[in-house]
């Protein structure tokens, strides 16, 4: 029996090379929400190494102001 096997954002991202990535999300939503837990969804999107563009849908959440 086969299983699908889940792929990972870092399984599509493989480069030698710096690549541009855009992040899209409601900034002022996670902004407005902010003491609130939920995950906010957002789009990752890059050009992969044969040249064709990948979109992942994300989640976002706030982890707090500063980080140590």
């Amino acid at each position: 029996m086969l299983l699908a096997q889940q792929y990972s954002i870092f399984d599509v991202i493989n480069y030698q090379e710096v690549i541009k990535i855009n992040l899209s999300f409601d900034l002022s939503s996670l902004q407005e929400n902010r003491r609130n837990k939920d995950a906010y969804p957002g789009l990752l999107s890059f050009t992969d190494q044969t040249g064709q563009l990948q979109n992942w849908q994300v989640d976002m959440s706030l982890r707090g102001k500063f980080r140590r």
